[in-house]
């Protein structure tokens, strides 16, 4: 009979362990409620909590080939550590101050060699705004209150196609099409210009 009984219960647990990993979920709480589908550990309580793996430093670093999405709580950093991409991230709080040495991948120093003056044209003291459409560049100097139109279909031989005077004090250009639209900023008009053939003298 209690050798009945002993198979009894190891069938049971068996079936149950079975079970458990057929469904590959796990439900952890005090009111007996399933795990939600989504999860594969579900843990449910309103007065305790999570209490994950703590460590020193020297302990987590020593762990041997941690895995991504690793999480410890480092107990000489007072703070929270997670592994991605095969480096420790800490998940700092409001008292955490940052080091040099945090930083795995500083950023590089940028390199601006490849930038370079290509060409320069005098268009007068105060250009205040430019812009390009087509092969040809449009600016307004608040000095002479001209729009100059600039070849630039060689941008290191630019070159003045026209000039137009157009008020006391243009501030903006903007070009759409055959027109160009200046601001002046004295007068407070909006000026429309034809540009259709940008390289006659107006």
């Amino acid at each position: 009979m209690q050798n009945l009984i002993k198979t009894l219960v190891l069938i049971t647990f068996f079936l149950t362990v079975a079970g458990a990993k057929l469904t590959a979920q796990i439900s952890i709480n005090n009111d007996n409620s399933t795990a939600d589908p989504s999860a594969m550990l579900d843990i449910k309580a309103t007065d305790k909590g999570l209490l994950i793996p703590r460590m020193t430093s020297a302990q987590r670093t020593a762990i041997s080939n941690p895995a991504d999405g690793l999480l410890v709580y480092d107990t000489s950093t007072n703070t929270y550590w997670y592994r991605a991409n095969m480096q420790w991230n800490e998940i700092r709080n409001s008292s955490s101050t940052v080091n040099p040495s945090d930083l795995v991948n500083p950023l590089p120093t940028p390199d601006f060699s490849c930038l370079n003056v290509t060409s320069s044209l005098s268009i007068g003291s105060i250009p205040s705004s430019v812009v390009v459409s087509g092969n040809y560049a449009y600016v307004v100097d608040r000095s002479s209150t001209d729009l100059k139109v600039i070849d630039v279909s060689n941008p290191t031989l630019p070159q003045l196609s026209s000039t137009l005077n157009i008020g006391s004090e243009p501030s903006s250009v903007a070009v759409s099409g055959n027109y160009a639209y200046v601001v002046d900023r004295d007068t407070d008009d909006l000026k429309v210009i034809d540009i259709s053939n940008p390289a006659m003298q107006v």
